[in-house]
Protein backbone atom coordinates (compact mmCIF):
# COMPACT_ATOMS: atom_id res chain seq x y z
CA UNK A 1 0.00 0.00 0.00
CA UNK A 2 1.11 3.07 -1.29
CA UNK A 3 1.32 6.32 1.69
CA UNK A 4 -1.96 7.99 2.47
CA UNK A 5 -3.39 10.66 0.07
CA UNK A 6 -3.57 12.96 2.74
CA UNK A 7 -0.28 14.08 4.87
CA UNK A 8 -1.63 14.47 7.49
CA UNK A 9 -3.07 11.06 7.89
CA UNK A 10 0.18 9.85 6.65
CA UNK A 11 1.77 11.37 9.56
CA UNK A 12 -0.70 10.23 11.85
CA UNK A 13 -0.22 6.93 10.45
CA UNK A 14 3.46 6.56 10.81
CA UNK A 15 3.33 8.21 14.95
CA UNK A 16 0.79 5.48 15.35
CA UNK A 17 3.13 2.48 14.01
CA UNK A 18 6.13 4.06 16.14
CA UNK A 19 3.94 3.56 19.33
CA UNK A 20 2.45 7.08 20.21
CA UNK A 21 -1.32 6.42 20.93
CA UNK A 22 -4.12 8.44 19.41
CA UNK A 23 -3.99 11.74 21.03
CA UNK A 24 -0.28 11.94 20.82
CA UNK A 25 -0.27 10.76 17.06
CA UNK A 26 -3.19 13.48 15.96
CA UNK A 27 -0.88 16.85 17.91
CA UNK A 28 2.66 15.20 15.85
CA UNK A 29 0.23 15.19 12.69
CA UNK A 30 -1.10 18.34 13.40
CA UNK A 31 -4.82 18.09 14.03
CA UNK A 32 -6.29 20.52 16.43
CA UNK A 33 -9.24 18.30 17.29
CA UNK A 34 -7.12 15.70 18.79
CA UNK A 35 -10.48 13.94 20.41
CA UNK A 36 -11.49 13.34 17.33
CA UNK A 37 -7.94 11.04 16.90
CA UNK A 38 -9.68 7.86 18.54
CA UNK A 39 -12.08 7.42 15.63
CA UNK A 40 -9.45 8.17 12.99
CA UNK A 41 -7.61 5.70 14.28
CA UNK A 42 -10.32 2.89 13.76
CA UNK A 43 -10.58 3.57 10.03
CA UNK A 44 -9.45 0.78 7.97
CA UNK A 45 -7.01 3.16 5.61
CA UNK A 46 -5.40 3.82 8.50
CA UNK A 47 -5.19 0.49 10.51
CA UNK A 48 -4.29 -1.04 7.16
CA UNK A 49 -1.26 1.62 6.95
CA UNK A 50 -0.20 1.32 10.49
CA UNK A 51 0.08 -2.53 10.01
CA UNK A 52 2.02 -1.99 6.95
CA UNK A 53 4.03 0.69 8.55
CA UNK A 54 5.00 -1.61 11.37
CA UNK A 55 6.03 -4.32 9.49
CA UNK A 56 8.59 -2.66 7.59
CA UNK A 57 10.13 -1.20 10.97
CA UNK A 58 10.58 -4.14 11.96
CA UNK A 59 11.69 -6.32 9.27
CA UNK A 60 12.88 -3.01 6.71
CA UNK A 61 13.75 -0.15 8.90
CA UNK A 62 16.36 -1.03 10.52
CA UNK A 63 20.05 -1.79 8.50
CA UNK A 64 21.07 -3.02 12.28
CA UNK A 65 22.09 -6.56 11.57
CA UNK A 66 23.24 -7.98 14.41
CA UNK A 67 19.87 -8.91 15.43
CA UNK A 68 18.95 -11.05 11.99
CA UNK A 69 22.07 -12.76 12.88
CA UNK A 70 21.51 -13.92 16.02
CA UNK A 71 17.73 -14.96 15.23
CA UNK A 72 19.37 -17.31 12.31
CA UNK A 73 21.70 -18.67 14.96
CA UNK A 74 18.64 -19.31 17.31
CA UNK A 75 16.74 -20.94 14.17
CA UNK A 76 19.64 -23.05 13.11
CA UNK A 77 20.40 -24.48 17.06
CA UNK A 78 16.66 -25.21 17.13
CA UNK A 79 16.89 -26.65 13.81
CA UNK A 80 19.31 -29.17 14.82
CA UNK A 81 17.84 -30.16 17.93
CA UNK A 82 14.88 -31.70 16.15
CA UNK A 83 18.00 -34.18 14.33
CA UNK A 84 15.71 -34.62 11.37
CA UNK A 85 17.15 -34.77 7.85
CA UNK A 86 15.29 -31.36 6.49
CA UNK A 87 15.80 -29.80 9.56
CA UNK A 88 20.32 -30.27 9.44
CA UNK A 89 19.69 -28.52 5.91
CA UNK A 90 17.61 -25.73 7.40
CA UNK A 91 20.39 -25.39 10.25
CA UNK A 92 23.42 -25.41 7.69
CA UNK A 93 21.07 -22.73 5.95
CA UNK A 94 20.76 -20.35 8.41
CA UNK A 95 24.59 -21.23 9.59
CA UNK A 96 25.81 -19.99 5.74
CA UNK A 97 23.32 -17.11 5.56
CA UNK A 98 24.77 -15.67 9.08
CA UNK A 99 28.14 -15.88 8.17
CA UNK A 100 27.14 -14.22 5.30
CA UNK A 101 25.98 -11.52 7.06
CA UNK A 102 28.32 -11.58 9.81
CA UNK A 103 30.89 -10.70 6.92
CA UNK A 104 28.87 -7.48 6.03
CA UNK A 105 29.52 -6.27 9.33
CA UNK A 106 31.94 -3.39 10.15
CA UNK A 107 35.40 -4.60 11.36
CA UNK A 108 35.74 -4.61 14.60
CA UNK A 109 37.97 -1.54 16.97
CA UNK A 110 40.82 -3.69 16.60
CA UNK A 111 40.62 -3.84 12.61
CA UNK A 112 40.04 -7.28 12.34
CA UNK A 113 37.40 -8.12 10.28
CA UNK A 114 34.24 -9.27 12.51
CA UNK A 115 34.01 -12.48 10.78
CA UNK A 116 36.73 -14.94 10.46
CA UNK A 117 36.58 -15.79 6.60
CA UNK A 118 36.51 -19.50 6.06
CA UNK A 119 38.99 -20.66 3.32
CA UNK A 120 37.57 -24.47 3.30
CA UNK A 121 34.16 -25.42 1.63
CA UNK A 122 32.70 -28.07 3.71
CA UNK A 123 31.08 -31.29 1.95
CA UNK A 124 27.70 -32.27 3.25
CA UNK A 125 29.02 -35.23 5.30
CA UNK A 126 32.10 -33.13 6.69
CA UNK A 127 29.84 -30.65 7.84
CA UNK A 128 27.42 -33.39 8.99
CA UNK A 129 30.23 -34.66 11.37
CA UNK A 130 31.00 -31.56 12.73
CA UNK A 131 27.80 -30.32 13.16
CA UNK A 132 25.12 -32.49 12.78
CA UNK A 133 23.47 -34.31 15.96
CA UNK A 134 26.10 -36.58 16.32
CA UNK A 135 28.70 -33.66 16.81
CA UNK A 136 30.66 -33.26 19.88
Amino acid sequence: MAALARQKQETFAQSLARGMNAGEAGRAAGYKAIHDCGALSKRAAIVKRVEEISRHIAWGGSRELSGLIDELMHIAMAARKLGSAAALVAAKSAVVEAAKLKRLLPADEDGAPSAPIVDEILSDEEWNRRYGPAAP
